[in-house]
C-alpha cells in the first residue's frame, strides 16, 4: 500500500519512484536518476529595465526540436 501511494505521489507531482531490492538495482536507480537530472535545465530571464516593483512581464519561449548543431 505504501510503495503505491508513493508511485502516485511521484507520478502527480512529475517525479519517479524507485523501489530497488539490492545493490545493482540502487545503482541503476541512482544512475537512471542521475541521467534524468542532467537532462533538466532552467531558463531564467531578467528584463534590461529591470525594477524591483513586483510587475510580472510576459515572456515567450520558443524551443526548437530540430537537430542538435
Amino acid at each position: 500500500m505504501g510503495e503505491d501511494f508513493l508511485k502516485k505521489l511521484a507520478t502527480n507531482s512529475g517525479g519517479k519512484a524507485f523501489f530497488p531490492d539490492d545493490l545493482m538495482e540502487m545503482d541503476d536507480a541512482f544512475e537512471r536518476m542521475s541521467v534524468e537530472l542532467r537532462r533538466q535545465y532552467s531558463v531564467g530571464f531578467q528584463p534590461s529595465d529591470f525594477i524591483t516593483n513586483g510587475k510580472l512581464h510576459r515572456l515567450r519561449v520558443l524551443v526548437n526540436s530540430g537537430s542538435r548543431a
